[in-house]
């Protein structure tokens, strides 16, 4: 079955909460990586200004996009 979401006459007005790609766990997943690349963008920021924690943060920051 493909995805229904946002479809005109869709079985659906806005997201099947099953769906992979639009679904409930699709939405906190999103909400997950938004938040970790937020608190990743602030600490390079910081590291940036002060010089303090560059490497671990640069570490973290890999990590995290490697796992894209």
């Amino acid at each position: 079955m493909s995805c229904e979401c946002h479809q005109i006459g869709g079985r659906f007005i806005a997201e099947d909460p099953d769906c992979p790609a639009h679904g409930l766990a699709a939405q906190r997943e999103r909400a997950s990586f938004e938040s970790t690349r937020d608190r990743l963008v602030e600490r390079l920021e910081r590291a940036m200004e002060c010089g303090d924690d560059l490497y671990d943060t640069a570490s973290d920051a890999l990590e995290f996009i490697r796992s894209l």
